[in-house]
């Protein structure tokens, strides 16, 4: 039987989108809705390491292409790090939607 992601080990309920934004370190116990099992994630599915440079290339990066070399409107520039920054964020939130695997986990 394979894991489903982002789903309980004991009743396999899908568990809700809500708990990535509680916590997606190991540090975390969650408790499943159904079953009230304690859980927490196998690991942690994008690392510091690579979320760094995504947040620099999504936020960064835009307002300073645009701030350089289209125009140099300061309001402009922010709306285009925003949007930018919002396109990178839902990106990650899906991928570690899709790839958060749960545990159980012993009081």
């Amino acid at each position: 039987m394979t894991k489903e992601p982002f789903t309980c080990p004991v009743c396999g309920k899908r568990q809700p989108f809500k708990w990535l934004f509680l916590g997606g370190s190991k540090r975390y116990i969650l408790k499943c809705k159904s079953c009230h099992s304690n859980l927490w994630p196998d690991k942690d599915p994008l690392p510091a390491t690579v979320s760094t440079p995504i947040g620099f290339i999504c936020g960064t990066l835009p307002f300073m292409i645009h701030w350089h070399f289209i125009e140099k409107n300061l309001i402009l520039s922010f709306i285009v790090a925003i949007g930018f920054g919002l396109i990178g964020f839902i990106i990650v939130c899906i991928y570690t939607y899709k790839n958060t695997y749960f545990n159980l986990r012993k009081r």
